[in-house]
């Protein structure tokens, strides 16, 4: 060996000792370089801000950005990857395959003692495409958990600030000669025309039927189908039936979005279609969602806010005109998201202290009747649960609660949720049970439910998993009442995120209220009149 090889693995050795003993520090963790020409690298930006101190979140309080585990996926679901954040919350994913992505999840890990804990947080956001031979910027995912525990994410570019970063702490990598080109979401114009050859305003006729206005849309500039106008909701849906028409394959895997039905929650698929177009104004790479809102063929779909965030929105009710004003270079959020008024929706309550307090298991009774308001994205109104006999589902005792359309089969035991028929098919069933309360309800009772729904009619299945807390006793005022009831707060184990909340009573024998939380929109339940002894 020589001499001088012989010092330059002696300075090594001691560079890194010196190093390990903390004496001297790197300035920034190194960054992969380029192992091909072509090679994309994709920067983006992750900051966690959390108000949440009570059950349910391992998250400390106040704002994260560094050691953040940020999960990566492809729209196909073929690839992945994770990064960890530096300083300021930023990222960088080096030597990244073409193809679509998105931030999927953000881990963040801390210790408690002596062990660590991690909290997972499941999010949808900045959709990117790398390009070949450049540093992408992919934007700023800002992340918040409310006071309520609710999670809220939006999206921001600040270009200028990454590359000063990139330069400030990269610049001596291989990397630093690259341009650098944004990957994040496109402007809502479609980029094959120059901006002033679009309409800067267009007044579309809609049909009414009802309440509900009606227009036609066009999807990736080839099929077309009429969809509701709903500018409190979220996000948007189309049609399985319309899936089917853009050639899209609902058998590959895709991001998954929770969602509320009368039939209970159900796992809806999320997609990216190229375009949204209604009368001209075009929106391009917009997350929607596959489900058959509807029970009317003819509608195809449901246009939500955003869609409609990147426009100013009049209805012309005279003229029956919906009209849309370009707002000008706003680039679209992708994926839904809860907005934050809806998030922080008060509870018409007060605590109710009374040491020692129980709620037994009720007995139910063919006849009993319960009616509730509703409100959620795609509008309001009533429904009425009522148990129309006494029955078994695969030889357990039931009690079958019909809403609708659909019958409900409650195991007679502990009231847990055993499966919903529709017309005498069965639709779906849960393994094992699954158990809305644990009796008898007091304040401070946790319980888990980890269990598998069937969804028979699709032919699909999903795994759930939540943890459940008797967290008070309050006095809750809703059209039907007053009542005391205990409220009960429903948490995904898979990120510890609010999932839903409900007020049981002993005196109207079930829930006189509920909220759910979802990623695309918030849906409440107040009763309105029940019938018990």
């Amino acid at each position: 060996m020589s001499a001088w090889r012989r010092v330059a693995l002696e300075l090594h050795f001691l560079l890194s000792i010196l190093i390990l003993s903390g004496l001297i520090t790197s300035c920034a963790p190194v960054l992969v370089g380029p192992t091909e020409l072509n090679s994309s690298l994709v920067m983006g930006r992750v900051v966690i801000t959390n108000k949440h101190s009570g059950r349910g979140t391992l998250l400390p309080l106040g704002t994260i950005d560094q050691g953040i585990e940020i999960e990566v996926e492809s729209w196909d679901g073929s690839q992945s990857f994770k990064a960890t954040t530096q300083d300021q919350g930023y990222f960088f994913i080096a030597n990244i395959p073409s193809n679509t992505y998105y931030v999927s999840a953000v881990v963040v890990e801390r210790r408690g003692g002596d062990r660590f804990e991690t909290s997972r947080l499941g999010v949808r956001g900045l959709t990117f495409t790398p390009v070949p031979g450049k540093i992408g910027i992919a934007g700023t995912l800002l992340v918040e958990v409310s006071e309520q525990g609710t999670l809220s994410a939006r999206e921001s570019r600040e270009d200028e600030e990454a590359k000063t970063y990139f330069l400030k702490k990269h610049g001596g990598s291989s990397w630093a000669s690259r341009e650098f080109v944004s990957v994040g979401t496109r402007p809502i114009v479609d980029t094959r025309f120059a901006q002033t050859d679009l309409p800067s305003r267009v007044s579309i006729p809609f049909q009414r039927r009802g309440p509900v206005l009606i227009v036609q849309t066009t999807l990736n500039d080839r099929v077309s189908g009429s969809f509701i106008v709903d500018t409190g909701a979220s996000g948007t849906m189309i049609s399985r039936t319309m899936a089917g028409r853009l050639g899209i394959d609902l058998g590959k895997k895709h991001p998954t979005v929770l969602v509320q039905t009368p039939g209970g929650m159900i796992t809806v698929p999320l997609i990216v279609l190229e375009s949204v177009d209604v009368g001209g104004m075009k929106v391009r790479d917009l997350t929607v969602g596959v489900h058959d809102v509807f029970p009317d063929p003819t509608l195809t779909g449901l246009l939500g806010l955003n869609f409609f965030n990147y426009f100013d929105v009049h209805i012309d009710n005279a003229k029956g005109l919906l009209v849309l004003e370009g707002k000008g270079g706003s680039t679209p959020q992708m994926g839904p998201q809860i907005a934050e008024e809806k998030a922080m929706r008060r509870v018409d309550s007060k605590q109710v202290v009374r040491p020692g307090l129980k709620a037994d298991k009720p007995e139910w009774k063919v006849g009993y009747e319960w009616r509730y308001a509703w409100k959620g994205p795609t509008g309001s109104g009533t429904l009425t649960r009522e148990i129309v006999r006494d029955d078994s589902f695969e030889s357990v005792p039931s009690y079958v609660v019909r809403t609708g359309r659909n019958e409900s089969f409650y195991a007679k035991d502990m009231l847990s949720s055993l499966a919903i028929m529709s017309r005498g098919r069965l639709v779906s069933k849960n393994s094992p049970p699954y158990q809305v309360y644990s009796w008898p309800l007091e304040v401070g009772k946790e319980w888990r439910n980890t269990y598998t729904r069937e969804n028979v009619e699709e032919k699909s299945s999903q795994n759930l998993d939540f943890r459940m807390v008797v967290t008070g006793v309050e006095q809750v005022t809703v059209p039907a009442g007053s009542f005391e009831a205990f409220k009960i707060e429903v948490y995904l184990i898979s990120g510890g995120n609010l999932l839903m909340e409900y007020w049981y009573s002993p005196k109207a024998k079930w829930n006189v209220k509920s909220r759910t939380y979802l990623q695309a929109s918030v849906r409440e339940e107040e009763l309105i009149s029940y019938k018990v002894d």
